[in-house]
């Protein structure tokens, strides 16, 4: 059975219930009050019309000897005095004398309902049944009445109450069902299904949560998308850059095994096999650093800047000699926790890039960040080539090269800023890049100060 045939029949079944109890209970106590009192005031009468008749008769026997018709003259003289009916009878062997010598009930008769009232009238010629009678079909006639506009009154508000069950039910209904079709047609591929539900209510907060949901599934999904798409661009262009150093190799040494070059002829072909054999070795050894980045868990520790940028500069120098590019260093003291050993690589991975990129000089600093919270931002600048914007996006991606020729030609591999990129998450932080085409570029990663440290300090 449906939410909705359950939901109405539920709310149809309560009306109805209820209805039929109040009906029980205002017609019930209705008739019950008024004929109680009707009752009440028949006692009354009785009680008086007996005392009159008894005092009449006694009247009547100072004078006269009176007899059982005479009494029964009195009696009906008394009663158009009390609007009831009186009987007496010589019977009185229903009047059960231990009970107070009284008893009433109603009598129902097909046009005519009575209220009867019996008692013992003693009098000198000896005992009689007395009778009242009072006509109380006014109150079955009222009940009767209010009954039957009752249940107009309750057909009334059924059907009433069944049009508000059915749009009650639907505005339950209509929102869930709008919810089965999307969860339908999302299973059937279309996630751009929208719910529009401006309700306030829970199934408001149910259609909210299904479009967090579906904007959450839709993420992933694009998340995963793209990573199945990296994942591709990075076996194959692994393989591509493989492939091109291994034909090179292979041509140059088939070359040379062939006997038949000149001097400089072999040294051409073995400065290429050399060549592109450190290439290989670079790209083997990037690949190696990525994979143990990612299954392995490290330490990180507090350390002081100072003395990293020392130990690093100390690295840096002869490589930039080397290069004839000027390198400076300028960086406040402060605690930092990191693992030495990748940070130190990530840093010299990034002043690497910066030796590449054509200029004559990278600027190392190392600062805090005025603020709340304390920051320590680390930059590398160089004024080289600089990077197109429509190109940020993607540098730090595995294998990616702006410039495919320029990073083989110096054992590149477009790995580096995928290394950096990952080492600076494992320290709870990220590459920022700001470039202009021939202005140079700015690497930055931001840091925490070590509290502890300072404190201690």
């Amino acid at each position: 059975m449906k939410i909705f045939t359950k939901l109405f029949l539920s709310i149809v079944l309560i009306l109805t219930v209820t209805l039929t109890f109040v009906h029980f209970i205002t017609v019930s106590d209705t008739f019950d009050s008024q004929l109680k009192v009707e009752t009440d005031s028949a006692l009354i009468k009785h009680q008086m019309a007996k005392y009159a008749v008894l005092a009449d008769f006694q009247a009547a026997e100072a004078e006269a000897n009176v007899d059982f018709e005479m009494l029964q003259d009195l009696a009906v003289a008394d009663a158009n005095n009390f609007a009831i009916l009186i009987i007496l009878s010589d019977d009185v062997d229903d009047i059960d004398k231990d009970e107070g010598n009284l008893k009433y009930w109603v009598e129902e008769n097909d046009d005519q309902e009575n209220l009867r009232v019996q008692s013992i009238l003693s009098t000198s010629i000896g005992d009689y049944l007395f009778e009242t009678r009072s006509d109380v079909s006014k109150i079955y006639e009222n009940s009767r009445r209010m009954s039957g506009r009752y249940r107009e009154i309750f057909l009334i508000a059924e059907l009433v109450g069944a049009i508000l069950a059915v749009v009650l039910s639907l505005s339950v209904t209509v929102p869930i069902r709008k919810l089965t079709r999307a969860s339908k047609e999302m299973t059937a591929g279309n996630y751009a299904v929208k719910i529009r539900n401006g309700r306030k209510d829970e199934l408001g907060e149910l259609s909210e949560s299904f479009d967090l949901m579906k904007k959450s599934v839709t993420d992933t999904m694009d998340q995963l998308e793209l990573a199945s798409k990296q994942k591709d661009d990075f076996v194959g262009n692994f393989a591509h850059e493989l492939k091109t150093p291994m034909t090179s190799i292979i041509g140059y040494a088939d070359t040379i095994y062939s006997g038949n070059l000149s001097e400089a002829e072999m040294k051409e072909a073995a400065k290429f096999i050399l060549n592109e054999g450190l290439r290989l070795e670079s790209l083997s050894f990037k690949l190696l650093e990525l994979i143990t980045i990612k299954d392995n868990k490290f330490i990180l520790e507090d350390t002081d800047t100072y003395q990293f940028f020392e130990d690093t500069q100390q690295t840096v120098m002869p490589a930039a000699a080397k290069k004839g590019v000027k390198v400076t260093f300028a960086c406040e003291s402060v605690y930092i926790r990191i693992e030495y050993d990748l940070f130190k690589t990530m840093v010299m991975n990034l002043i690497d890039n910066a030796f590449k990129s054509g200029g004559n000089l990278v600027e190392v600093t190392g600062q805090t960040i005025p603020g709340k919270e304390k920051l320590y931002r680390i930059s590398i600048k160089d004024n080289g080539r600089g990077i197109p914007e429509e190109e940020l996006g993607r540098i730090t991606e595995a294998f990616y090269m702006i410039d495919k020729s320029r990073s083989r030609a110096e054992h590149g591999a477009g790995l580096g800023l995928a290394l950096c990129e990952r080492v600076a998450r494992l320290h709870g932080t990220s590459l920022e890049f700001r470039s202009k085409v021939g202005a140079g570029t700015t690497v930055s990663v931001v840091m925490k100060i070590s509290d502890e440290v300072e404190d201690e300090e």
